[in-house]
């Protein structure tokens, strides 16, 4: 009774596709996955691509982590979401990686800061991120704006972990 309820409310919520993307029987539900576009599948093939627009597609598609507000229990499906939310950060990584190289050198200020916040807010205590961050905030927002991003970095590496910058960061600094 409770799956019958729950594939009726999803029908309803898939509105007039409903009926061509879920299919059933009485033994299976499938669903139709060539009629379904998933952000999370694109999100990933334009990240292995090195075209600009692929790689501007990709930024603009990135929402956060993946599958944030589903909570299912089952220790078998934490694990796959888990290792999927790994897979998608890696290729997020790359792509504000790369989108904030390409918009710094493109001039695009806000698109830049923009991408190079995202990727440090994946790993904060990852300096050559950083050192990423603080160059493009010197060039676009000005030394004294870079430079407290610079104090920020070195004040949650000494709480974080007792360190100091590496050389090079110190050097950039």
């Amino acid at each position: 009774q409770a799956l019958r309820q729950c594939l009726s409310v999803l029908r309803g919520e898939l509105g007039s596709a409903g009926g061509e993307l879920l299919h059933s029987d009485p033994n299976t539900i499938g669903l139709d996955v060539d009629g379904v576009a998933i952000d999370a599948v694109e999100f990933v093939t334009l990240a292995a691509s090195s075209e600009a627009g692929d790689v501007g597609r990709a930024n603009a598609l990135s929402s956060g982590e993946f599958l944030a507000d589903l909570d299912v229990k089952s220790e078998a499906f934490e694990q796959w979401v888990g290792e999927q939310r790994a897979r998608i950060e890696l290729a997020a990584a790359g792509i504000f990686e790369t989108h904030a190289r390409q918009m710094d050198l493109a001039g695009q200020s806000l698109e830049a800061i923009g991408a190079v916040d995202r990727l440090t807010a994946i790993d904060p205590l990852r300096e050559d991120w950083q050192r990423l961050a603080l160059e493009i905030y010197a060039r676009h927002r000005g030394r004294d704006s870079a430079l407290v991003r610079a104090k920020s970095f070195t004040a949650l590496l000494t709480k974080e972990l007792g360190v100091a910058p590496e050389p090079a960061t110190a050097e950039l600094i």
